[in-house]
């Protein structure tokens, strides 16, 4: 199966194993995500892993240049797979799920001038659908969905022979990271930004420039 995974550049997924205390910093995000990633490997039976997917993705890009590894991986090296959608709302809480979203439209329409009530009414319809089911449930749900957006679980170090291709994506990367952080953008700069970004992925490599006009916003163009 063909499997997307990116690290940064120092990392050799040959011949180094990853350290989950060490190698990732989510272990400092929270109990939630620590608990999920405890109980991960306990089913795993291993912790030492690797994250990947089944096309070409964003993830894991931001913050630093990474190397994108494309790698042919038998099936039965595959140790499991997961429902992207559900494992971001066992680590992240629901905080960032499509219910929350909906909570927050609702609260300020019943409450269009009070933010406490905002707030009071939000708080009290997650802690409603935290209820609803435990973090163990949704833990095995997450391996039982399927969606849109599996991710692969394969273990590491990974075969030399798996690899059929290993590259950097340091131009794609410095201006995702940079676009990525910075808010409030115009639409059609957006979609500037993904059609400059996309050409670099599929070969194109647009040239344009790039105007940083607030510290809250960046303008691009592209040159002919």
């Amino acid at each position: 199966m063909i499997l997307y995974t990116y690290h940064p550049q120092e990392f050799d997924l040959v011949s180094n194993a990853t350290n989950p205390l060490l190698y990732s910093t989510y272990m400092s995000w929270g109990d939630d995500f620590v608990n999920a990633y405890k109980w991960l490997f306990e089913n795993l039976g291993t912790s030492k892993i690797i994250w990947c997917y089944d096309h070409e993705t964003n993830s894991g890009r931001h913050g630093c240049i990474r190397r994108k590894w494309v790698l042919d991986v038998p099936e039965n090296q595959i140790l499991a797979t997961i429902d992207s959608h559900i494992w971001a709302y066992i680590i992240n809480g629901w905080h960032y799920s499509e219910e929350a979203n909906k909570f927050w439209l609702e609260s300020e329409e019943l409450y269009p001038n009070d933010c406490d009530d905002q707030y009071e009414y939000y708080n009290k319809k997650i802690k409603e659908l935290e209820k609803s089911i435990s973090k163990e449930d949704l833990w095995k749900i997450a391996f039982e969905s399927k969606s849109d957006a599996m991710e692969y679980i394969i273990p590491s170090p990974i075969k030399k022979e798996w690899v059929m291709e290993v590259c950097d994506l340091s131009i794609y990367d410095r201006e995702y990271a940079a676009f990525g952080n910075i808010s409030n953008q115009e639409n059609e700069d957006i979609e500037l930004f993904q059609k400059i970004t996309e050409s670099f992925l599929n070969g194109k490599k647009l040239k344009y420039n790039k105007n940083i006009i607030e510290t809250d916003k960046i303008q691009y163009t592209i040159l002919k």
